[in-house]
């Protein structure tokens, strides 16, 4: 088993190993989606800047109404407000996003 999976790696099937993590455990229960459009410099330089903060678990640039969508984890309420408030205006540019807290996240199994 474990040559069949070097050859997946060294052909470029399975690019990488990762674990799925419980934020609740880590202290971190508040997720929420937030929807952006950047308003400062290019898209990419906006997306890699949100992508580097602690909070942002992943990012991503979209096509229709908004340009990145992001999962971010907070501590708490006020975590996720201070980083509306403090960081994501101040490093997009841009005070036009939208914040969706999921009532229920299903990961692939």
């Amino acid at each position: 088993m474990f040559e069949r999976i070097q050859k997946l790696v060294a052909s470029g099937y399975i690019k990488k190993f990762t674990i799925e993590v419980d934020f609740e455990k880590l202290g971190l229960p508040i997720l929420s989606y937030i929807l952006l459009h950047h308003g400062l410099g290019s898209v990419e330089d906006t997306l890699r800047r949100l992508s580097s903060l602690d909070c942002v678990v992943s990012a991503a640039l979209t096509t229709g109404c908004w340009d990145i969508i992001m999962l971010t984890a907070h501590r708490s309420m006020k975590d996720l407000s201070d980083f509306v408030v403090n960081e994501l205006q101040r490093l997009t540019g841009s005070g036009n996003f939208q914040i969706l807290p999921p009532v229920m996240r299903l990961e692939k199994q």
